[in-house]
């Protein structure tokens, strides 16, 4: 990183290979546009090299990548007019309990989870992939994001709550809903 920060651009770019799939991954979670990911994680990378001098190390070099992605992402989903949000009375109306015997079960069938969470609202989804896949806390989630960590606390049991519902409809009511 200090050889970045330098100027080294071959140190820059060994910087963004090293994070280089974890960035893919949020982006094309976020985008759901494998396009419109390699066009945001263009600029990502322009905004991160341009702001490099400015890094002040108040995060780790991936939280900050990360927030950068993010932030990117979402001018692209603003702009493509994609970007819809849930509110916490609309999320709350989405609970259902799970009817199935052995939930387990349902959580292993990764085709269902895989469209659940593209079903999510993109501030809940991100979210997920970034506690419960990448294992972050909650306080450097909200670094990525930009918001309090009690906001990650709800979103995420928002999050929850809204895939525990659309894993334990029946494929029937799924499939009508899509």
């Amino acid at each position: 990183m200090s050889a970045a920060r330098r100027g080294d651009g071959e140190a820059f770019v060994r910087m963004l290979k090293h994070y280089d799939s974890r960035l893919r991954a949020l982006a094309f979670r976020v985008l759901r546009d494998p396009v419109l990911m390699d066009d945001a994680l263009q600029d990502a990378s322009i905004k991160a090299y341009q702001s490099l001098r400015g890094f002040r190390g108040d995060s780790e070099v991936g939280t900050w990548l990360y927030r950068i992605t993010y932030t990117t992402c979402l001018d692209y989903l603003r702009r493509e007019r994609r970007f819809q949000v849930l509110s916490s009375d609309e999320a709350l109306t989405e609970v259902s309990s799970c009817n199935d015997d052995d939930p387990c079960d349902v959580v292993t069938r990764w085709a269902e989870l895989e469209d659940a969470l593209d079903r999510l609202p993109v501030e809940q989804r991100v979210l997920v992939i970034l506690v419960h896949q990448y294992g972050y806390d909650y306080r450097t989630a909200a670094g990525v994001v930009g918001v309090p960590e009690g906001t990650v606390s709800s979103r995420l049991a928002a999050a929850r709550s809204r895939l525990r519902a659309l894993l334990c409809e029946p494929a029937y009511a799924r499939e009508k809903t899509s």
